[in-house]
Order: C-alpha cells, then structure tokens, then sequence
C-alpha cells in the first residue's frame, strides 16, 4: 500500500490496479471513500472498457476478445514509476496476460497528487456523523435543467433509448429507490459538480472537462452508504448483441504513436 499526504489530507493507493483506498482529511478525520463489504472496491479504474460488454466479449474483424466488465486494469498490479511524498505515478503495460484479451501494445500511466484523483470513486455518503444519505444532493449548477440520460435496460446495458431527467435548479436529491433499476448514465451536464448537505458544511467538489459522459451508482434495492460519481470516456454495451470493438459507440481510439490525457479534480472541504 503507498502513502501521499499534505498538511490537509492522507492518501492511501494500492498497487493492484492502482486504486485509491482512502482519502482522509487529518482535521476532521471524516474518510471520503467508501471501505465497506458490500461493494468490495473504491476507486477502480476503467480500463480498456467501460461498462459491460455483451457475453463479456467483443469483436475485432469478427475474432472474439474476453473483456471483463469495466475491463482488467483494476485487477492487475501496478509498477511505481516515481513517489514523492505528495504524489505518485504507476505504469501498466501490455505484456502475454493482457495479449489475449486486449491485443495491443500501450502504455498506461496514472498520477495522483494531492490536487488531483481519478477514476470510478465510490464516496461515503452521509459524510458527516449525524446525518443521512437523503440529506445530500448533487449539485450541477442552476444552470442545468435537466440530465439527457441513457435509458438502461437491463442492468448493466443501455437500451438504445434515451431519457430526460429534469433538475431543479440543477439539484439531484439522493434517494436510494433512484438506483433500484441500475447506474443513471448521461451526457455531462456541466464541467462542475458537487456533492452538498444543508445540514454540514462537508462536500466533495468533481471538475472535469476530459470526459464527456458521467454514471451515478449505488448498489440497487439497497440502502448502502455510498454514491459513487463516475466520469466516464466512454459506454456500456447496447444490449443484444456482441460488438465490434473499433465500431462501437463512444470509443476512444489511438493510433499507434499517440497518447491521450484523461485529468479530473477532486476538492474536499
């Protein structure tokens, strides 16, 4: 298990998938990721895919590939590249266990610092001792009247359909019963988003502008305490049928020789 910390805040990484464990803040010790049983992950990253993809496969020029939900990056172990006491950065690289399930040659490097997090972070909600997960809502901004979601049916896969979910005043109240039929996924509504109570002053604040899609989720027809906020690059499988990978809607393809960066910020108060 790595370690960063600042003044405010003590990070803890884990080298199998390169995921965040922990994130305390040292003067009101509340822990911002969730840690419970039910959901035994907290921070996983997505990567080669995200979503499900039908039957766990998908094509290239007609030959079937295995590709586990959200991908195999978070279960494989990490390399450190370089620490300091306030960052980190891991590689994952092809090698003959990926080969077979992804067939390309990459290169992925992911970097925390205290001023910046990433991937698929499941927080504890409530985060503040006295109070309830229905006492927090997300707010995207007055400006945002609505979320354009992707219909999903069923759980995981997306319907082909789509829905409008309407906001007031940009307001997403948080009430279990609104995950019971699975992940709320939509087009980003804005480049900020926070988590807020009107009962504590604590939340968690998400900027992003390298992702154009973002998933709400907590386990369905339960009341676990936790939300987690996903900024997604790109889109669970339309159920039916197995894809073609390079055809698939939402992918972000590289040629060979090029990189791209995904960058999105947490800020905890």
């Amino acid at each position: 298990m790595l370690t960063i910390e600042s003044d405010a805040l003590l990070v803890k990484i884990n080298e199998k998938g390169a995921e965040l464990t922990q994130i305390t803040n040292k003067q009101n010790q509340i822990d911002y990721l969730w840690s419970g049983e039910s959901w035994q992950r907290h921070a996983p990253i997505l990567f080669p895919a995200i979503g499900r993809s039908n039957d766990n496969h998908y094509l290239i020029s007609g030959q079937s590939y295995e590709m586990p939900q959200h991908g195999f990056a978070r279960d494989r172990v990490w390399q450190v590249v370089t620490q300091t006491p306030a960052s980190v950065t891991l590689r994952l690289t092809s090698n003959q266990q990926t080969q077979p399930l992804f067939p390309f040659n990459f290169e992925l490097l992911v970097t925390y610092q205290i001023v910046a997090l990433g991937s698929h972070p499941g927080f504890n909600v409530p985060l503040a001792r006295g109070t309830e997960f229905t006492d927090y809502y997300l707010d995207f901004g007055e400006q945002v009247a609505q979320l354009d979601l992707y219909a999903i049916d069923p759980a995981p896969f997306r319907s082909g359909k789509r829905q409008v979910l309407a906001l007031e005043k940009g307001r997403f109240e948080l009430q279990h019963a609104r995950f019971d039929q699975g992940l709320l996924l939509f087009d980003r509504p804005s480049q900020q988003v926070s988590l807020k109570s009107a009962v504590t002053d604590a939340q968690i604040t998400l900027t992003t502008t390298d992702f154009p899609y973002m998933a709400l989720w907590t386990l369905e027809n339960q009341t676990e305490n936790f939300l987690c906020i996903e900024p997604f690059a790109g889109l669970p499988d339309q159920y039916g049928q197995v894809q073609e990978l390079l055809t698939k809607e939402a992918n972000q393809v590289l040629s060979g020789g090029q990189s791209q960066q995904f960058k999105y910020q947490l800020t905890f108060e």
